[in-house]
């Protein structure tokens, strides 16, 4: 799993289904460590309109191999009907911290 990590961006529409989603993740061994950043404030495209709201952003620490088990529990847990689920390579970090997310992810 070494070098092989990603941080994944999802975004709620309230605090509990953030909390939800975040300890699911984390039961089911696929996370490492998410974060939920409070107010954050979107404004995009939806059915030909411009929307602004107020959501809650999850930043989850995981790896390639186990994207698809966190796709699938952020498809079924967050209430929107496209829910945003997108990765970004993690290309470098400290030893320490890539050592642990390595022994903490299933």
């Amino acid at each position: 799993m070494e070098n092989d990590f990603l941080l994944v961006l999802a975004t709620c529409p309230s605090e509990e289904e953030a909390k939800l989603v975040s300890n699911k993740l984390l039961a089911e061994g696929v996370a490492a460590c998410v974060n939920i950043l409070p107010n954050i404030q979107s404004h995009y495209r939806w059915n030909d309109k411009i929307e602004q709201t107020c959501e809650f952003l999850l930043m989850i620490k995981t790896s390639s191999d186990l994207f698809n088990q966190v796709n699938l529990i952020v498809q079924r847990y967050i209430s929107y009907e496209i829910p945003e689920c997108i990765a970004i390579n993690i290309n470098n970090g400290s030893t320490q911290y890539l050592n642990w997310l390595t022994n903490t992810l299933k």
